[in-house]
């Protein structure tokens, strides 16, 4: 038994593995809750100002973190940890800039309970390559006021009109992958709309080409931007770039799909939308149709 318990104490002090503070029964005396500095760089080394919304390489203490173990709990725990009010989203799986093969790979294996960073535990030792390194993206304060939507001269829509434009973010465009109609709800709200009436990307503007691709992978869970996640480096080409069409304020829409709005008529109420596969089915919404007005006769006929 005590022979037992010798070789299971000398496999863990080897492994290195440790916590954040007292969870861990041998921390490493160089690293700890309190001696580790993360920060978030960009594409050519510098840090990333805090007030934007900009996806990083993550490091700790001057070295890349590797994305065994990694979840959405040490995203936040980590955004926490660096001052931001949360996280947006984090990825990995290729090597995005050309300087993580000047860093070394310094944290391994991070696991996390809760959003909390005294509830994760690491090791200093890995065994990762670059490709596994952690991008991340924090949550900033007001992050859906970058937006903008400009014409093909590049100058910004009058936000009175409904005129169709490439959406930017940060001065730069947005790719389609993931992008549905709840993010672009969300997104024309951010802009003070109420919301989006239809969005493409079947459409070319020769300024795009001037822009970098700034956003990608927008993915929301319903149609406020507190909900939607997204990163900044991107894969994308400027055929996948977002052209966006929000609702004016001066504009009253001839109905709509919200059941909550009792302003406006329900749209399968109106004539444009009778057959839309939202509603019953054409054939069946015209033998119900069909139906209720005999019944009403019946009705009528025999009380009256």
């Amino acid at each position: 038994m005590k022979l037992a318990l010798v070789v299971l104490s000398l496999l863990t002090i080897a492994s290195g593995w440790h916590g954040t503070g007292s969870t861990a029964p041998y921390p490493d005396p160089t690293q700890g809750s309190d001696r580790g500095t993360f920060r978030l760089v960009d594409e050519v080394g510098n840090n990333i100002d805090r007030t934007s919304p900009q996806t990083g390489l993550l490091l700790f203490n001057g070295k890349t973190v590797c994305d065994d173990y990694f979840n959405n709990f040490a995203a936040s725990a980590i955004c926490g940890k660096m001052g931001y009010s949360g996280f947006v989203s984090w990825v990995s799986g290729r090597e995005y800039f050309d300087i993580q093969d000047d860093y070394d790979i310094g944290m391994d294996d991070v696991y996390c309970v809760d959003d909390s960073w005294d509830s994760c535990t690491f090791r200093t030792r890995e065994d990762c390559d670059h490709y596994e390194d952690v991008f991340l993206t924090c949550q900033t304060e007001g992050s859906g006021e970058h937006f903008t939507l400009i014409d093909e001269s590049g100058r910004n829509i009058d936000s009175s009109t409904s005129e169709r434009g490439l959406l930017l973010f940060q001065g730069n465009t947005v790719c389609n992958n993931e992008f549905n109609d709840t993010a672009a709800d969300a997104i024309c709200k951010t802009m003070g709309y109420p919301d989006a009436m239809d969005w493409t990307s079947d459409a070319s503007f020769e300024i795009q080409s001037d822009k970098e691709i700034g956003l990608d992978e927008v993915r929301c869970g319903y149609g406020d931007w507190e909900s939607c996640r997204y990163q900044t480096v991107t894969n994308c080409e400027h055929s996948d770039d977002v052209f966006l069409t929000c609702r004016a304020d001066a504009v009253t829409p001839d109905c709509t799909w919200d059941m909550g709005n009792k302003d406006v008529q329900h749209c399968c109420n109106h004539p444009d939308h009778y057959y839309d596969s939202r509603c019953t089915s054409g054939a069946s919404r015209g033998q119900l149709v069909s139906l209720l007005t005999f019944a009403a006769i019946f009705i009528t006929s025999f009380y009256f």
